[in-house]
């Protein structure tokens, strides 16, 4: 784990000022990466997922030839139903 060396890496180097700030903020989210109880209760792990998401929303449907670019609105309306999957307790994919 990356922790471990962190700890060491600042107890070791002198002036670590920007690697104590790193470990700080990641220590401050340990909650937020525990993977194997995540994989346990389905949600999906990695950035395939996302990518894919990513392509298919931004790249082919608000980047169509002929468009001159992404309208605001639909990145508001993309935004909007995101945040009510992930407030509902399930991931945008389903």
């Amino acid at each position: 784990m990356v922790l471990p060396q962190l700890r060491a890496l600042v107890a070791t180097v002198p002036d670590t000022s920007e690697v104590a700030g790193s470990l700080a903020y990641l220590e401050s989210r340990q909650a937020q990466m525990d993977y194997p109880r995540f994989v346990a209760e389905g949600w999906p792990i990695g950035s395939g997922m996302v990518e894919s998401a990513n392509k298919l929303v931004v790249e082919d449907r608000l980047k169509a030839q002929g468009c001159t670019g992404p309208r605001p609105t639909s990145i508001r309306f993309w935004r909007y139903g995101m945040r009510c999957a992930m407030t509902a307790g399930r991931s945008a994919g389903g």
